[in-house]
């Protein structure tokens, strides 16, 4: 890719600079990958503020991993963007931005899956020598709570435009938060022991592994968005009544 559209982050704060870059792109283009990137926006503010009120055991390596893990991103909204082929976990979720009939949640969790269970893995790896990896596990584990704080704020944000969200809430119900940080923290858990995986294999067992983890994680998502038929069936209901345009839903998930 001879002029990417996004250039690779460097430092800490190129790393919202860089969604933010892409955000502003799917906004203007209409693309729902923005609202992964909206997410995405939220989570990138959060981490760079508390690695600045030095809240890390490691705040250098914590920025660097940030800066490493964005970058996957950044190369695959490039290939989104350019029409090059996208490394096949991503090319699920750009495959995905072109079915106008996907719900917001599906764009959300299928952009998740490539992100935490391949990428978060790799960026460790990239980030953190191998004989510091076990050593690096409790500032590892401090960015799950980051992430706990903004579930009510994201739940909130898509019960905007998805009704039978609003409906829910409106009850005095909330979604089991629970069982919702059961899922993230067991993502992230997965993903950083395929971190200490990579660091302990040779050039040509780290290949296999890949290969492996890659073909799981398109796996996952082709499941997720190719729904048995009855299934659709009751998703074309929510799709019906899933309230306003790609951007507008974009910027509902900002606020």
């Amino acid at each position: 890719m001879s002029h990417p559209l996004f250039q690779k982050a460097e430092k800490l704060s190129d790393v919202k600079d860089r969604v933010e870059q892409i955000l502003s792109y799917c906004r203007q283009h209409n693309s729902p990958l923005g609202y992964f990137a909206a997410l995405y926006c939220k989570v990138a503010h959060a981490i760079e503020a508390n690695v600045k009120e030095q809240k890390f055991d490691d705040n250098d390596r914590l920025a660097q991993l940030d800066v490493n893990f964005v970058n996957y991103y950044v190369h695959a909204m490039n290939c989104a963007f350019s029409g090059e082929p996208a490394p096949p976990h991503w090319q699920v979720a750009i495959d995905l931005a072109r079915d106008r009939d996907a719900l917001v949640l599906e764009h959300l969790i299928v952009g998740m899956n490539a992100h935490i269970n391949y990428d978060l893995g790799h960026a460790v790896y990239d980030s953190v020598p191998a004989e510091d990896i076990i050593g690096f596990q409790p500032d590892f584990l401090k960015v799950n709570a980051i992430l706990f704080s903004l579930l009510d704020d994201v739940q909130k944000d898509v019960s905007t435009f998805m009704v039978i969200l609003r409906w829910y809430l409106s009850f005095g119900q909330k979604l089991d938060d629970q069982a919702i940080k059961v899922v993230m923290r067991f993502m992230r858990n997965d993903a950083f022991g395929f971190a200490c995986i990579l660091a302990l294999c040779n050039e040509e067992e780290k290949s296999s592994h890949e290969q492996q983890r890659m073909q799981e994680v398109v796996e996952l998502s082709d499941k997720i968005t190719k729904q048995k038929p009855w299934l659709n069936e009751l998703l074309k209901l929510v799709r019906f009544i899933e309230s306003g345009s790609v951007k507008s839903r974009i910027d509902d998930l900002l606020d």
